[in-house]
Parts: structure tokens; C-alpha cells; sequence
């Protein structure tokens, strides 16, 4: 890699175990290239944030603001009329994520975040989890451990961030009962939404965003770079 390249990089990290024949993941996000590999031994290898990098081919594509519907399997089969998603993954037993794919095969990070909040109810039987990136807000809930709702929103602002998730709450009649609200968004975005939820009397904590390594540069917007390290435990997308 050239000089320059390397000058662009915001992340630049690589293990010594590092194959290039790694399984890989890449998501273009504020006009950078994130690259995130894994090892044989279910570690991460290499994780690269920067411009003009260029794509293995092998790595498969991440997306994240294509809109999602959560579907059983039978009204999958039953082909709506006007669905128009082309793609789904098995994101829990019995229920998949539906969403449109150029090229039909690629990821969303729905399935890494669906992991992530489902893997907090061992401690929080009533879960609501958030993820926030610019305008794109991912919102599921979780009641008594089960799935219960979930939905990924284009917002302009903090306000509208807080109308989506009390909205979800509501439906879930969350007001009634314990729960635990966790925020998975940039450390730029945690004090002002930590607040203004606190005007709202409502408490909430923040998503643990370490990386498993360290590395030169900075880690760009690390709820994105947490969330790629659960891909290598979703299954696979699927053409339909």
C-alpha cells in the first residue's frame, strides 16, 4: 500500500495471523471504506477505515440503510404481491430480516445488531436497544426475553430519534414495567441524547464500543466498527 494511502487511513490495524484469504466484510459509510476480515480462529484480523481503498473481491458487502421488514418464514413464502425485497437472512428461529440487495447476497447490519441486542436479554428480560449513525436510527425491543419489535427509521435530528424509540416503548407498554435502554451511538452523540432522554426522566446507558485490539489512527465511527465484528455468526443472506 502506498504512502499516500496510508496517510488516508483513520484505522489502520492488521494481526500477524493475518491471511489475505480472510473472511471479510466491507460497508462504505461518510465517504470512507471500512474493511474488517476474520481469521480462521474467529478472530479479527485486519480492520481498515479510509478512502479509495481498494475491495478484495472475496469480502462481501454490509448494508445499513436499506430499509428492513422482520417476517416469519411463511409469509415469506407466500410472495406478497408488491413485495419487492430480493433478499433475507435468518436473524432468529422462525424469523427473518427482508430487505433489497443489488446484488442479492449482501449483509445488512440489521443481523449484527439483532445479535448484539438478543445476546443482552440474558441480563435485561426488557430490552430496548438503539443504534443511531447520522440519519439511519435501528430501534428492537425485547419483552420477557422474546422479540417483540423492531424497526430501522430515517431521521433528521435528536428529536426525532427520541419520538421513534418512546414510541416503540409505548407499544410495548414498557411504561408499566422494568426495562433497560441501551443507546449503541458515537461517543459525538452520547451526551446530548443521554440527556435529553434524562429530561424525559428515562435513564440510558451506553453500548460498550471496545475493540478486541489496538491500533494507529483512530477508530472512525466505532459503533459501526463493534457491530461488523458479530457478522461472522449471522447467517448467511439468501436470494429469493
Amino acid at each position: 500500500m502506498c504512502n499516500f494511502a496510508l496517510m488516508n487511513l483513520l484505522c489502520n490495524y492488521k494481526s500477524e495471523s493475518f491471511e489475505e484469504s480472510d473472511l471479510g466484510y466491507y460497508v462504505i459509510h461518510d465517504n470512507f471504506t471500512e474493511l474488517y476480515s476474520i481469521s480462521y480462529t474467529g478472530e479479527c484480523s485486519s480492520h481498515l477505515i479510509g478512502k479509495d481503498l481498494s475491495i478484495p473481491k472475496h469480502y462481501s458487502q454490509v448494508l445499513f440503510k436499506e430499509k428492513v421488514s422482520f417476517m416469519p418464514f411463511e409469509f415469506i413464502e407466500t410472495k406478497i404481491p408488491g413485495f419487492k425485497s430480493n433478499t433475507k437472512a435468518l436473524v432468529h428461529e422462525g424469523i427473518y430480516i427482508t430487505y433489497s440487495s443489488e446484488k442479492g447476497n449482501s449483509f445488512h447490519l440489521m443481523q449484527s445488531l439483532f445479535k448484539k441486542a438478543q445476546q443482552m436479554t440474558s441480563l435485561h428480560k426488557n430490552l430496548v436497544y438503539f443504534w443511531l449513525h447520522e440519519k439511519t436510527l435501528v430501534v428492537l425491543l425485547f419483552k420477557d426475553k422474546q422479540f417483540f419489535i423492531g424497526n430501522l427509521y430515517e431521521v433528521d435530528n435528536h428529536p426525532d430519534v427520541l419520538y421513534f424509540v418512546t414510541a416503540c416503548m409505548q407499544d410495548a407498554k414498557f411504561d408499566s414495567m422494568p426495562y433497560y435502554l441501551v443507546g449503541d451511538i458515537s461517543e459525538r452523540d452520547e451526551q446530548s441524547l443521554g440527556n435529553d432522554f434524562e429530561k424525559l426522566s428515562i435513564h440510558m446507558d451506553v453500548f460498550n464500543r471496545k475493540m478486541p485490539y489496538t491500533a494507529s489512527g483512530s477508530f472512525g465511527v466505532s459503533n459501526f466498527a463493534s457491530s461488523l465484528m458479530y457478522l461472522s455468526t449471522c447467517a448467511l443472506p439468501e436470494v429469493f
